[in-house]
């Protein structure tokens, strides 16, 4: 009987067997955590990607007294912000820490833009500056305290609906889990021991352990193996009348659910995130409206209120973020919209190339505005008559009074 102990649970080393299955048991629910927090964790880095390379696309522009010009702090913000990043790189990694920390601190040193990896605030100070302390940059700790004045500071402000955000992931990851749970137990593979009569002995009872244990798993996991068969020993399947089964579809559903809750907590359309190519171009203007303006403008007032006095500003000296790099033009699509807005004398040959992604034209015309005679003024037509030895309205009421009299 000791054998059979050993298998039917009824003595030490059931208990270690026990123990080591507990375990395995154990690291299996971890996995299903961890893959469905992943998930939870995949829907938000994709928010923050979308956002983060649609910022990475934008110009700032720098204006002098209302008059567009490429300075060396143009460059800063678009091509190289410091030693070791390029433009993309750097707001790439400033959106990232807007939206997992919720704040951003950069700092200039040497005419150039750093961000802070962590840092401290006393912002108790109530009429007057908040100080920064313990700025640390990569491996450097700034020994200095920044005031308020000195550095950039942006709050995105949006705590609360992160918390509410993963108060609610945290119930779908919760259905994630026990969808994939499901799912293993379904499509598992069971089968279960019969043992006869058999005149035990030490020999036999460590070949049915080893079978058991060892050469059983091994068989079920490969492709193509042999087992051996002992007399009196057979195994049978069980558990194959499956009902209400979970499938892959349904464990996408629920993932496909936590991106569109996250979505809409980040106010992003959809399919903007999900590969969605149905009515694109209506997604990427609300996409523009609702999510991207508003850090733009968080962006730009920050900016502006830092690097800027009240006078510049006022003056017209300012920076300005142009978003219409997010969206891809092709030329021939809008060659009709091109005429209109050249004919109209809203936009310059320049504007329209510089939209198009293409080099402007180095000659003063370029940079001129034409407008066509079906936009002129009333007073403009008038005169252009005139001068043609054309009859205005006026003139030819005068002169029919004057046949009438």
């Amino acid at each position: 009987m000791g054998f059979l102990k050993k298998i039917f649970g009824f003595g030490k080393d059931f208990a270690d067997e026990k123990d080591m299955w507990i375990k395995s048991a154990t690291i299996t629910t971890e996995q299903e955590q961890l893959a469905s927090l992943t998930a939870r964790q995949l829907a938000f880095e994709i928010c923050v990607q979308r956002i983060a390379k649609a910022i990475s696309k934008c110009e700032f522009r720098t204006y002098e007294k209302k008059k567009e010009k490429k300075n060396s702090f143009y460059y800063l913000l678009n091509v190289k912000p410091n030693y070791n990043q390029s433009s993309t790189e750097f707001w790439n990694e400033f959106i990232h820490k807007l939206y997992y920390d919720d704040e951003v601190l950069v700092v200039q040193r040497a005419d150039k833009l750093f961000i802070a990896d962590s840092f401290t605030v006393d912002d108790k100070i109530v009429f007057g500056e908040h100080v920064f302390k313990d700025i640390h940059i990569g491996d450097i700790t700034l020994n200095s305290d920044y005031k308020q004045s000195r550095v950039m500071h942006f709050k995105l402000g949006n705590e609360k609906i992160k918390e509410y955000l993963d108060g609610t992931l945290a119930l779908q990851t919760s259905l994630i889990q026990t969808a994939l749970s499901s799912y293993k137990r379904a499509n598992g593979f069971k089968m279960k021991a019969h043992i006869g009569r058999m005149q035990a002995n030490k020999d036999l009872e460590d070949k049915i352990n080893d079978l058991l244990n060892n050469q059983v798993k091994t068989f079920m996991k490969a492709d193509n193996a042999l087992l051996p068969e002992y007399e009196g020993l057979t195994f049978d399947e069980f558990g194959t009348e499956k009902k209400n089964i979970v499938t892959t579809r349904d464990i996408k559903a629920l993932l496909d659910d936590t991106l569109e809750l996250t979505c809409k907590a980040f106010l992003i359309p959809v399919n903007i995130c999900n590969g969605d190519v149905a009515d694109t171009s209506k997604a990427v203007d609300d996409f523009l409206t609702f999510c991207l303006d508003s850090i733009v403008k968080l962006i730009q007032d920050e900016i502006n209120g830092k690097h800027y006095t009240e006078d510049e500003y006022l003056k017209g000296t300012y920076m300005k973020i142009n978003t219409q790099a997010i969206k891809h033009i092709d030329a021939l699509d809008m060659a009709n919209s091109v005429d209109k807005l050249i004919s109209s004398g809203v936009y310059s040959i320049n504007n329209i190339l510089r939209i198009l992604g293409e080099e402007e034209i180095d000659e003063k015309w370029a940079n001129e505005h034409y407008i066509t005679k079906n936009y002129s003024g009333i007073d403009s037509t008038g005169q252009s008559l005139s001068e043609k030895g054309g009859k205005t309205n006026a003139e030819d009421e005068g002169n029919a009074n004057a046949n009438a009299s």
